[in-house]
């Protein structure tokens, strides 16, 4: 029976206590008898070791009176082992009692009566006592469990140490500190590049601006996107950037072909500031003229003929004074002009043809006639000669003006008219070619009249025409007339001369 109820202590005096112990070794040697054995002799007092010597002489007689009496058991007590005398001798030293103090009667009472402690433990118990008699109970002061229903726990330790989490959490928020320092001082140093392409330079610069970015133009570049706006920018959108970092753009500087812009009748110094600020180069070209000085009278090429921004811009300007003829104010208001010029032919350099064309018309829009073309200035290819045709006779025009240069032939100009069709136009068209003929032989000779007889444009017209044979590409003085652009502009005032000589509406010379 194991006890497994709660421990008790013994609370009677140390003496009762004691004198109990010692009356429970005597009942364990009863009960043990070898542990009885080993204390009896730690127990004997000098006296009963006297005695013991005393009585020694006759437990060896014993067996010598027993020898003589009973011859037949001698076999049997040489059998038996020696042990057995030890075992009588401890016997016999075992019943010898050792001196103890004879108890009081009031202790001797007090000790044979259970204690109010005692009774007290049985009853909360319920089961009785956990020892036999209530002097096993008081042998000890205090019990326990017994061994086996104790289990021993030691005190666990920690698998990581109190420290080492603190440490660990000082060292976390110290990262944390440092990642965010460097986060806020990394955004405040970088910051993300805009898009700023398809927009206007104005605009790119004002968003680089909110984000403490500057801006540099890189390169102008021909486009048909609107003048500065932004095509391209590097670094490209949603790079990162420090402030004060400069983003590089290429904007459109316009469209790389453009209509010349119309400056005839305007101040010299006016119209080259017009021409520069699109791009073009002016040469100023001074002409003897009645009109008042420093008027722009033609300019080459003509108003709203396509040019390229580099391009070389003459200026026909009025002077009181000065070499060369002086070009009269003609007033052709009212009349109407059809100027036909073929397309060039395969290989030629230039198109000397619509030269001309673009600087006659130039003179007599300034003079203020109607000018129609049968092929317009911006036409990359060949017109078709029915269309050509067609707008020569739809025009309702005053005259008919063709400029062409042959593939082949002989180096000079040639003016023809027609010999057939009424007389009247046929009478106006060779005075006409001949006022042509004259101006031509004097700015760009040789210069002849030649009828025609057949135009495949002009043919069909009812009123008068003449075409110039501006050349030919097979004659090398010709292609080096066609390389001057001055050559060209004298050969359109000689026509514009003759066309006023003959339609003007003011006083003929």
């Amino acid at each position: 029976m194991h006890y497994t109820g709660p421990m008790m202590t013994d609370t009677r005096p140390d003496d009762e206590i004691n004198d109990l112990a010692e009356q429970t070794d005597e009942g364990a040697s009863v009960a043990h008898p070898e542990t009885a054995d080993s204390k009896a002799e730690d127990d004997v007092t000098p006296d009963a070791e006297a005695r013991s010597e005393d009585e020694e002489p006759l437990a060896e007689e014993a067996p010598a009176a027993d020898e003589a009496d009973s011859p037949a058991d001698d076999e049997a007590v040489e059998d038996e082992p020696d042990a057995g005398t030890s075992d009588s001798a401890d016997e016999a030293a075992a019943d010898v009692p050792a001196e103890q103090p004879e108890p009081d009667g009031d202790e001797q009472a007090a000790a044979d009566e259970p204690s109010d402690t005692d009774e007290q433990t049985a009853d909360e118990d319920g089961e009785g006592w956990l020892f036999d008699t209530p002097s096993e109970l008081k042998s000890v002061q205090s019990w326990e469990l017994p061994p086996d229903l104790i289990r021993d726990r030691p005190e666990r330790r920690r698998f990581i140490p109190m420290w080492v989490w603190g440490a660990l959490a000082a060292a976390v928020g110290v990262i944390g500190v440092i990642v965010g320092a460097v986060m806020l001082f990394a955004s405040s140093a970088s910051v993300t590049v805009p898009d700023v392409t398809g927009v206007a330079l104005g605009v790119a610069e004002s968003r680089l601006a909110q984000v403490g970015l500057t801006i540099e133009v890189e390169e102008r570049r021909f486009s048909s996107e609107p003048v500065d706006q932004v095509l391209s920018q590097s670094p490209a959108a949603d790079s990162e950037l420090r402030r004060g970092d400069t983003v590089l753009v290429v904007v459109s500087g316009g469209t790389e072909e453009f209509q010349m812009p119309d400056v005839v009748g305007e101040g010299v110094a006016l119209a080259t500031s017009t021409l520069e600020g699109r791009g073009l180069v002016v040469r100023v070209d001074p002409i003897p003229s009645d009109l008042p000085s420093d008027t722009v009278i033609a300019s080459t090429p003509s108003a709203n003929s396509p040019v390229r921004t580099g391009d070389v811009v003459t200026l026909s300007v009025a002077t009181p004074s000065g070499n060369g003829d002086v070009l009269k104010p003609y007033s052709l208001g009212g009349t109407v002009f059809v100027i036909d010029s073929p397309a060039p032919a395969e290989g030629s350099p230039s198109d000397i043809a619509m030269e001309v064309t673009r600087r006659l018309r130039s003179l007599l829009e300034a003079s203020g006639a109607t000018v129609i073309l049968t092929r317009s200035t911006t036409a990359t290819g060949a017109v078709d000669v029915a269309a050509r045709e067609r707008i020569a006779l739809e025009a309702s025009a005053t005259a008919l003006v063709g400029f062409d240069v042959e593939a082949a032939g002989a180096a000079g100009r040639i003016v023809g008219y027609p010999v057939a069709g009424q007389p009247a136009v046929v009478t106006s068209a060779r005075q006409l070619a001949s006022e042509a003929t004259t101006q031509l032989a004097r700015v760009a000779p040789p210069a002849i009249m030649e009828a025609s007889t057949s135009d495949p444009v002009f043919n069909r017209s009812i009123v008068p025409w003449l075409r110039v044979r501006l050349g030919s590409l097979a004659a090398r003085p010709d292609t080096q007339s066609f390389a001057d652009p001055r050559w060209a502009d004298s050969v359109a005032r000689a026509v514009y001369v003759s066309l006023g000589e003959q339609f003007a509406l003011g006083t003929q010379p």
